[in-house]
């Protein structure tokens, strides 16, 4: 059976995210045709999950990004993320952002990256940022996609 991950979203035809991962899950993005994991914070694959991972040859990267870091360190976690989605999705890769269940790391990454390759005013992204993190956070959320220099990305 083919069901899709928990809280899963589409952002662009070549980008999707979601929260943790099942086995269930994986044959779902396989199907879908990503072959690219990206996971940050919350959203590690737990071992049960790997062997599906390698049996369909998806490559698996993991970022830690800790929201409530030092507003420096912060930014550089977010920009490792951004700087690698940015390059699968310049190559054309389908990539799957997985965060933790409250998906305030992949609020902030769909934020950011809306404003910069999607050319979306700020209110948009940070409607649809807040939107995924079920206004979790919501002064971090709203600072970080705010506050971002988006021009790296663009």
């Amino acid at each position: 059976m083919r069901n899709p991950p928990q809280r899963y979203r589409l952002i662009t035809k070549n980008l999707s995210i979601s929260g943790p991962l099942n086995e269930d899950s994986i044959q779902f993005l396989h199907d879908d045709g990503c072959r690219k994991i990206v996971t940050i914070s919350g959203g590690f694959v737990n071992p049960e999950v790997v062997p599906r991972l390698k049996n369909h040859k998806m490559e698996l990267t993991h970022f830690p990004v800790d929201a409530l870091a030092p507003p420096a360190l912060l930014e550089s976690q977010i920009a490792g993320v951004l700087d690698k989605v940015a390059n699968l999705m310049k190559r054309e890769s389908s990539v799957h952002l997985v965060c933790g269940p409250e998906m305030i790391e992949a609020a902030l990454i769909v934020g950011i990256i809306r404003r910069s390759q999607c050319e979306w005013s700020l209110s948009g992204a940070l409607s649809e940022a807040l939107e995924i993190c079920r206004f979790v956070d919501t002064h971090v959320v709203t600072s970080v996609v705010a506050n971002t220099e988006i021009s790296r990305w663009k």
